[in-house]
């Protein structure tokens, strides 16, 4: 069994310690007036809103130029250049640009704190953070703590949100295993079949007898759910106080086609995935159960969430929607003037109201309100091909 490289950072922890200790053992004075207390989530030079400052972070692949489209203002920050990135993930605050060498870090400027009962709203500058050159980067999955990055095969390189917060990219953590996904306090693995929770200093957290035999992609669900891809179907880990469980979910039987990239909104318990050339994997993971819909050939995809529908671009550039559950045509829309470029494939970028489709050949992007027919709400037009797209604020 495989083990981490070196001791993750426990920052939050010894500051914990530290302050305890201080408290113990010192006379008591009288109490001074309490400064104003900062809302959970700000940091300096951030402002507070009201609601959210939803941003998209835009990329091109050819150029490596990196633009941030306010959606609220529609103002276009250019950020410059950087190494052409392959792919870009976000934890919600930040992009990752994945790279041959590493990542660049681009903060987007907008970011949001859920408290469960009430939310922060918070706004600042875009602004290019830096680079991680840890090698070829795969896979990206953000915690509140920290954010993994994996290659191909491994290993997991951590960065510490609280040093990304601050503006800078932190030395990263290493683990030889990956690739890992965060779940609660620790990193879900796969390690020769066997499903492994660690923490950060590397001590095993579980070892469910669950296994996953070619492990594929995998998704951080939301803080306390993540789900890994397998041969048979997918594994389901999930944390509650403290304790993990993994639960197992095989294909329907009768299945030819195993599942691709998964995509979802943020926070969304379901997800779907490309079935080859039959149609959309659809994984809910809150019952869980699978379900196959019969779309036909999807380049891109994405399920909103219990109370919506997937989405699903055809490889003539058609937008339809599915009802999640009984696979129910709902709309369609001829998006793109032309067939979609293999060699430049869009992704749907899905929030609570809106959808974002980009069509790197014309330089655009699409906001969709798919809860109205797949009315195409706004067009942005960019001075840059939108290879790579994510959202960032929500």
């Amino acid at each position: 069994m495989r083990h981490p490289k070196n001791r993750g950072p426990r920052l939050l922890a010894s500051l914990l310690v530290t302050t305890s200790l201080a408290a113990c053992g010192t006379t008591a004075t009288p109490a001074e007036p309490a400064p104003t207390a900062t809302p959970h989530g700000y940091v300096p030079g951030a402002t507070e809103a009201a609601e959210p400052r939803p941003r998209l972070v835009v990329a091109d692949s050819g150029s490596g130029e990196v633009r941030v489209l306010d959606l609220l203002t529609e103002d276009v920050v250019e950020l410059g250049k950087v190494e052409p990135p392959r792919d870009v993930h976000t934890d919600g605050r930040f992009a990752y640009l994945a790279t041959s060498s590493g990542v660049h870090v681009v903060d987007g400027g907008a970011w949001t704190v859920d408290h469960g009962d009430h939310r922060h709203y918070y706004h600042a500058d875009p602004a290019m953070v830096g680079a991680a050159r840890i090698g070829p980067v795969d896979d990206v999955h953000g915690a509140d703590w920290g954010t993994a990055l994996s290659g191909p095969d491994g290993p997991t390189a951590v960065l510490d949100r609280a040093v990304l917060d601050d503006g800078t990219v932190p030395e990263p953590a290493s683990f030889e295993a990956g690739p890992g996904v965060p779940v609660g306090d620790g990193l879900v693995f796969v390690v020769d079949d066997s499903v492994e929770v660690r923490d950060l200093d590397g001590k095993l957290l579980a070892e469910p007898e669950t296994r996953c035999t070619d492990p594929g992609d995998a998704t951080a669900v939301e803080s306390e759910v993540a789900m890994i891809s397998c041969a048979d179907g997918a594994v389901i880990v999930s944390e509650e106080d403290g304790k993990y469980r993994t639960e197992h979910v095989p294909y329907p039987e009768g299945a030819t086609e195993a599942a691709g990239e998964f995509a979802h909104r943020r926070g969304g318990a379901v997800l779907a995935a490309p079935a080859g050339e039959s149609g959309v994997w659809v994984l809910d993971t809150a019952e869980p159960a699978w379900s196959l819909l019969d779309t036909g050939p999807a380049v891109a995809t994405t399920a909103v969430g219990a109370d919506g529908p997937v989405l699903a671009l055809d490889p003539g550039g058609v937008l339809r929607a599915f009802d999640a559950e009984t696979g129910e045509e709902l709309a369609e829309i001829s998006l793109f003037e032309d067939a979609v470029e293999q060699d430049t494939p869009p992704v749907i970028e899905v929030d609570a109201e809106r959808a974002y489709v980009n069509e790197a050949a014309t330089r655009t992007v699409y906001e969709v309100d798919y809860r109205d027919g797949l009315r195409v709400a706004r067009t942005f037009e960019l001075d840059i091909a939108p290879t790579h797209l994510v959202e960032t604020g929500r």
